[in-house]
């Protein structure tokens, strides 16, 4: 199983007439995956228009899934009628940021930036 996160855009009727949240979390379970956070963005100006649409309702959901089922899913939202829009990422990794250099007493070791070879002599 591999973390994804998704944003849904659908139009603000649809929103306000159904339980998209509990919808969406079934379109994820039948695909095998598990729902891990679900946040509702409420409604946002699109930056361009999406039929004649300009404001839309988003959600923000993170989900672990089969890497095999994504496929299925990425085609099974395409043909979802309720839904205008949507992106299935990778969730940002939270690695701490590796150090490539080490500071010595002339400047960073490695870098070329010591006192020699530097355009002064």
């Amino acid at each position: 199983m591999k973390t994804y996160e998704s944003l849904f855009i659908f139009s603000p009727e649809t929103a306000a007439q159904d339980n998209i949240a509990a919808e969406i979390t079934g379109w994820i379970q039948r695909f095998e995956g598990v729902v891990e956070q679900v946040v509702d963005l409420g409604s946002r100006k699109l930056g361009f228009k999406i039929g004649k649409l300009t404001e839309a309702k988003a959600y923000s959901i993170q989900y672990q899934m089969n890497p095999a089922q994504v496929d299925a899913f990425r085609k099974f939202l395409n043909h979802e009628p309720k839904l205008l829009s949507f992106t299935i990422t990778f969730p940002p990794s939270k690695k701490p940021v590796p150090k490539f250099f080490k500071q010595d007493e002339g400047g960073f070791a490695g870098a070329g930036y010591g006192r020699e070879g530097y355009g002064r002599d």
